[in-house]
This record gives C-alpha cells, sequence and structure tokens, in this order.
C-alpha cells in the first residue's frame, strides 16, 4: 500500500511538472515583458518600505533607550542616591550659605555688643579714676576729714555725725598759765633738746582745762608726794591751757621727759572720747608745735609708743583713729 501512495504521489508530480513545463512553454513569450515592469515596480515599492520600517525601528529604538535609561534610573538605587545626595548637597550649601550669613550677622552683633560693654566699663573707670582724684585734691589741698571720724558713742552723746575741720588760719586759744617752779610739777630744769610730741589724756572724766591746771599747780606743796604736769592742756570745750614753757622739763612722760613736749587732752568719760572742739584745738596745737620745732608726723607719739602706759585710751584702743589724728595734723603742715 505504501508502494501504492508512492506511485500516486509520484504520478502527481510528474503531471504537475509535465503541465508547469508545457504551461510555461506556452506563456513564456507573453509575459515576459510585464514580469519586468512589474519586477522594476516592486523594488522601488519595496525599497520605501524598507526605508519606512527602518525609520520606524530607530524611533521605537530610541523609545525602547529612553524608557530603559529612565527605568534604569528609576531601578537603580545607586542613581537614586547620586540624584538624591546632588540635590541635598545643593541643598546643605544652600543652608550653610544662609547659616553662614546669620552666623556672621550674630558675630557682628556679639561684636558690638561687647565693645559698647567695654566702653561702659572704660568710661566707669575714667569717672572713677578722676572721682579719686577730685577727692585726693580736696583732702590733700582744702584740708577735707583732717579733723578725723568720731566714734559711735560720741555721735550719740554729742549729736554730731562729723567733727568741723579746723581752719589753718584759726588763731590758736592759748591761755598762758604757767605753774610756780617748784620740785614736784615744774623744775624750771631746760630740755636737752626737743625731739618730739606726746599725746596724752587727763585720766579725769568731765574735768576742764582750767581744773586740770589747778591741779598741778596744788602739787607744789608736796602734801601728797605726787609728781606730775604737762607742757600744755587741751579742755572739753577746745581751751588750750600752757602750764611749763616748751623748753623746760615737764613730768609726764618718763624717761622722754628730757627731749619731748607733752600735750594732755580732757575727756567726757572713762572712754577717753573726746569732743569736737577739744579733736580741733590738739590738731592745731600738735601742728603747731611740728612746725615751730621741724618736727615730723612720725615724732608724734602716743604714752603707750614710750612706755606701753594705755594713754591716751581712746587712740591705744583705736589705732585707725590715731592713724586719722595723724593725718589730720599732716594736711596742716
Amino acid at each position: 500500500m505504501a508502494s501504492n501512495k508512492r506511485n500516486r504521489y509520484d504520478l502527481d508530480f510528474d503531471d504537475k511538472k509535465s503541465r508547469s513545463s508545457s504551461g510555461s512553454r506556452t506563456s513564456g513569450s507573453q509575459k515576459s515583458e510585464p514580469s519586468s515592469q512589474n519586477s522594476k515596480f516592486d523594488t522601488q515599492q519595496l525599497s520605501r518600505s524598507l526605508e519606512e520600517q527602518a525609520e520606524s525601528q530607530i524611533r521605537k529604538t530610541r523609545r525602547e533607550i529612553t524608557y530603559t535609561s529612565a527605568s534604569s534610573a528609576d531601578s537603580d538605587p545607586s542613581s537614586r542616591r547620586r540624584s538624591h545626595s546632588s540635590a541635598e548637597h545643593s541643598r546643605i550649601r544652600e543652608g550653610e550659605s544662609a547659616m553662614t550669613s546669620a552666623e556672621r550677622l550674630r558675630e557682628r552683633r556679639r561684636q558690638r555688643r561687647e565693645a559698647q560693654i567695654w566702653n561702659r566699663a572704660h568710661f566707669t573707670v575714667r569717672i572713677l579714676i578722676l572721682l579719686v582724684l577730685i577727692l585726693d585734691i580736696i583732702v590733700l589741698r582744702f584740708g577735707v576729714f583732717k579733723g578725723g571720724f568720731l566714734p559711735v558713742w560720741n555721735i550719740l552723746t554729742s549729736g554730731k555725725s562729723t567733727v568741723e575741720q579746723p581752719a589753718e588760719e584759726q588763731q590758736l586759744p592759748i591761755q598762758e598759765q604757767l605753774l610756780t617752779v617748784n620740785e614736784f610739777s615744774r623744775p624750771g630744769t631746760a630740755l636737752d633738746a626737743i625731739n618730739g610730741i606726746v599725746i596724752h589724756y587727763i585720766g579725769n572724766p568731765g574735768a576742764d582745762a582750767q581744773a586740770n591746771r589747778d591741779y598741778f599747780e596744788n602739787l607744789k606743796d608736796g602734801a601728797s608726794g605726787v609728781y606730775g604736769s604737762c607742757h600744755y592742756i587741751v579742755g572739753i570745750d577746745g581751751t588750750i591751757i600752757q602750764c611749763i614753757p616748751d623748753n623746760e622739763v615737764a613730768y609726764a612722760t618718763a624717761e622722754r621727759n628730757n627731749d619731748t613736749i607733752s600735750i594732755q587732752f580732757c575727756h567726757m568719760d572713762d572712754s577717753g572720747v573726746f569732743t569736737q572742739e577739744t579733736y580741733q584745738s590738739l590738731v592745731l596745737l600738735t601742728a603747731k608745735l611740728c612746725t615751730d620745732y621741724n618736727l615730723s608726723t612720725d615724732q608724734i607719739l602716743r604714752h603707750y609708743d614710750v612706755n606701753q602706759k594705755p594713754c591716751p585710751k581712746f587712740f591705744v584702743e583705736y589705732p585707725d583713729q590715731w592713724n586719722n589724728f595723724i593725718a589730720s595734723v599732716e594736711s596742716c603742715l
């Protein structure tokens, strides 16, 4: 059966072949010319078609490339990071420039504030220096504060908070009431030299200058066996009584009797605090003696400085007040 099929197929094939060959021979001459024209026309059409296809393919390829690059950019984390990082860097740069401007502004403001503070401080210092200089001129030139400062208890008792300053041109109210020459209060012996001034307090509260002068005068009889005197006594009201000449010995300062002048001042109570008037006269008298005998303030002594006796009591207990007294005397020189 297979052979029968093959034979049939073979017959068909041969038959078709014979028919095609005979047909081609009969129509070959008739179709030769038109086929050449059709082939020429088909070639031009084909070239235009190919060109269109090529352009279409190029456009398609471009779209694919654009889409691929876009999709790859979207899908690639590194590219996104790069784009984000570039944007972030630009924002950072803009922020830094803005921060830099703000910082510069703040720095300028801070510098202006510091300059204002320093200017105010310098101005304050200059004012203080000027005030100190003015105060120095007032103290040293015009003698302000040369009366010293009263303690609190003296303010309370006298009702005065300041001491009136002694005027340099003021005449001292000195009363010369010399003691009678005698063994116990005025020996009449000349001083070896005048090397200092010694300040004492009476030690007899409430007694004035006249009462104390009379007490020294009464020692001349020797009934009490007491030796004592001084060159000057300054009273509670500022009165000054001279008991012994400056060039004679007075019995007041033990081993320094032979080369010093002694001044005693009166006081109201056991504290040894003096009145305003007493202080003024004491300052002026001491300054006068320093001038008369060419003495410096270093040669003004307390009785305490000679033999440690607590005299004058107030100046021993309050050394600052003694320094004020020395300063007041110096301002009068």
